[in-house]
C-alpha cells in the first residue's frame, strides 16, 4: 500500500504511531563523581529533553558503575532525578552497590519510563549517596566513559 501526501500541510499532519521514538537525546561524560554524603548528591550524567506532547513518555537508561572504594558495610544508592524531583524511593534509590567487602564494583545501568506531562525542557540526572559517611565513587574506574539516554516516545 502506498500513500501519497501532498502539500506542504500533509507534511505537517503526520502523526507518528503510539509508542514511536519521536526522539533521542544523550549526555556522555568521563568525569568521576565521589561524595560521602548520606544525602543525594548530583552526578555529571545528565541530559535534557524537550517534548513535543505532553502526553509524550520519556523512558531513561543509564550505563555506569560504581565502586564502595574498600570500605564495607557501607553501601552507595542510586536513583534518577527529574529536576529535583526523586523517581525511585525516597531512601533506596533505584538500586545500590552493596560494600560486603573491600573494593566492590558493580554496574549501575537503571531505566525508568516517565510521564513528565510537559513541553518544557526537562533535566534527568543520576544522583547517589554513601549509608555510612565512606569515600563511593561512579564510574568504579576513573576515565570511564558513563552514559545517559533519552528517549521520546509517542504517548
Amino acid at each position: 500500500m502506498t500513500t501519497t501526501i501532498t502539500g506542504a500541510t500533509g507534511i505537517d499532519n503526520i502523526k507518528a504511531a503510539t509508542g514511536a521514538v519521536l526522539q533521542v537525546v544523550s549526555g556522555v561524560t568521563t568525569t568521576r563523581d565521589t561524595t560521602t554524603s548520606s544525602s543525594w548528591v548530583a552526578t555529571t550524567i545528565a541530559a535534557t529533553i524537550t517534548p513535543s506532547s505532553t502526553s509524550s513518555k520519556v523512558f531513561i537508561v543509564v550505563s555506569t558503575s560504581g565502586n564502595t572504594n574498600n570500605t564495607s558495610s557501607h553501601n552507595l544508592y542510586y536513583s534518577i532525578f527529574k529536576g529535583t524531583a526523586n523517581l525511585g524511593n525516597a531512601t533506596y534509590g533505584m538500586g545500590e552497590v552493596r560494600g560486603v567487602s573491600a573494593n566492590i564494583r558493580a554496574g549501575i545501568n537503571p531505566s525508568y519510563l516517565d510521564s513528565p506531562n510537559t513541553t518544557s525542557a526537562t533535566t534527568y540526572t543520576l544522583y547517589f549517596y554513601s549509608n555510612g559517611g565512606s569515600t563511593v565513587e561512579i564510574p568504579a574506574n576513573a576515565g570511564q566513559t558513563r552514559s545517559i539516554t533519552l528517549q521520546e516516545i509517542q504517548g
